[in-house]
């Protein structure tokens, strides 16, 4: 064990994620600098990085998170916890994404998420959703 990791637990109590959104996004960044592998800190940031307008950056950490989220649960070997959590990623990412103009790039990643649950009836709404933002469904009716 590193002093670092020992000192983990003290930074948290020291940096809470709490907060306006730019003070969340400064103290994120700052435990994410110690600990890049920080999933909490990373999925705050990416949150509140969406809070403050800032969707480009959000959207890139969300993509490390699904990156990193994808490992960690496979070797941890939850995959069910796993899978709820990825798939919230991803569906966050879709949301940055259509808010940000890319509609296909959202419409994908709903797409990877009912690949892995097609029973899910949101899922598809979301997705039936931004088809009609791109003018896919015929609305006369």
């Amino acid at each position: 064990m590193t002093l670092l990791s020992e000192l983990y637990p003290l930074l948290k109590l020291f940096l809470p994620l709490k907060g306006s959104p730019g003070n969340i996004v400064d103290k994120a960044s700052a435990l994410i600098g110690l600990f890049p592998n920080d999933k909490a800190a990373l999925r705050e940031r990416a949150e509140a990085l969406v809070a403050t307008g800032r969707k480009a950056e959000a959207e890139a950490d969300f993509g490390r998170l699904m990156a990193f989220d994808f490992k960690v649960g496979r070797s941890l070997g939850h995959p069910f916890e796993a899978l709820r959590d990825y798939s919230t990623i991803v569906l966050s990412r879709s949301k940055v994404r259509a808010s940000r103009g890319n509609i296909s790039g959202a419409i994908d990643d709903v797409s990877k998420v009912i690949g892995w649950d097609p029973l899910n009836p949101d899922f598809y709404h979301t997705r039936s959703e931004l088809y009609a933002l791109l003018g896919w469904i015929n609305r006369s009716g």
